[in-house]
């Protein structure tokens, strides 16, 4: 019962999360060899590289004769101690249909330059306690400019923007969305898990009535269906005491599961596998004893 209650709580959430609107049409990638990340500053790797260069565009590209060519910048011009101005291009809009600005350009430029990305290496110099930042700051003076200045004179600038693919500025009206679209997931879930454990509530007490009053399928529904009605408080409160104790079980459980199977790709597999199905079997027996003390519950309250 309580695995057909979290099967039910999954599908609804799924249900419901498919009812949402799609923004986008779906991206299919084929390849020999899956991405390691998806994160598109986390890796120099190739096969990354070339499946992150499909969804993603830098300041500025890299042309067959290996020269600096315009990507989202469509001209740079060099200032002077040690600053240059990139002036962007117009019209180029994230998947939402939302419009880049400097402002997106500056906070890519900014979290790369200022942490430990594998992309972020080669705007370093030096090791150790003697590893410095080439770069001095990134401004947005407006929308369609961005300002770099350097520690130093360093000629490797633009060819090391190549690969650095320019991501969204979450903060503002995007964080929003995202806070919105985060708290009608909670609803749903929650929802979700109301509709399972009021189906599995109704679904345990039709078969006590069945078994304790002889009564067929359809006479059992309606007649538990009558007697929540009468009671819904000692009713829910029995379900959900149920569905704590066997959530937190499983999920000790499985806890204790999940180290077991780190060994599995080891010479550890020997002791971890046995462990990991002793671990299963003890979570089946524990499933169905949680279970048998909800009908045994319900057969108390019918006497």
């Amino acid at each position: 019962m309580l695995k057909r209650f979290s099967r039910i709580a999954a599908y609804g959430t799924a249900l419901c999360l498919l009812a949402v609107p799609a923004g986008a049409a779906t991206l299919r990638y084929g390849g020999t060899t899956p991405p390691l990340t998806m994160d598109p500053h986390a890796t120099n790797d190739f096969v990354t590289a070339s499946l992150v260069r499909q969804v993603y565009d830098s300041l500025v590209g890299l042309a067959d004769d290996m020269s600096i060519e315009p990507g989202i910048a469509t001209e740079w011009t060099y200032q002077g101690s040690n600053t240059w101005r990139f002036k962007l291009r117009t019209g180029i809009k994230f998947h939402d249909g939302r419009v880049l600005s400097s402002a997106d350009v500056k906070y890519t430029l900014d979290l790369v330059f200022s942490s430990d990305f594998a992309k972020s290496a080669s705007f370093y110099e030096g090791e150790g306690a003697n590893k410095r930042s080439l770069i001095q700051s990134v401004e947005a003076p407006d929308a369609r400019t961005i300002i770099v200045k350097l520690t130093k004179p360093w000629v490797g600038l633009l060819s090391n923007l190549v690969p650095v693919p320019i991501i969204m500025y979450l903060i503002g009206e995007s964080m929003a969305s995202i806070v919105v679209g985060c708290l009608l997931l909670v609803v749903w879930g929650f929802f979700a898990i109301l509709v399972g454990l009021a189906t599995a509530l109704w679904t345990m007490k039709a078969i006590v009535v069945a078994m304790t009053r002889n009564l067929p399928a359809r006479e059992s529904l309606h007649e538990a269906r009558r007697l929540i009605r009468l009671e819904p408080g000692a009713h829910f409160a029995v379900a959900f005491i149920m569905l704590v104790i066997w959530f937190g079980g499983t999920a000790l459980i499985g806890m204790f599961s999940g180290f077991a199977s780190i060994g599995h790709a080891t010479p550890l597999a020997i002791f971890t596998a046995p462990l990991h199905l002793a671990l299963s079997l003890l979570n089946a027996i524990f499933s169905a004893g949680v279970e048998s003390w909800f009908l045994a519950s319900f057969i108390s309250m019918e006497s």
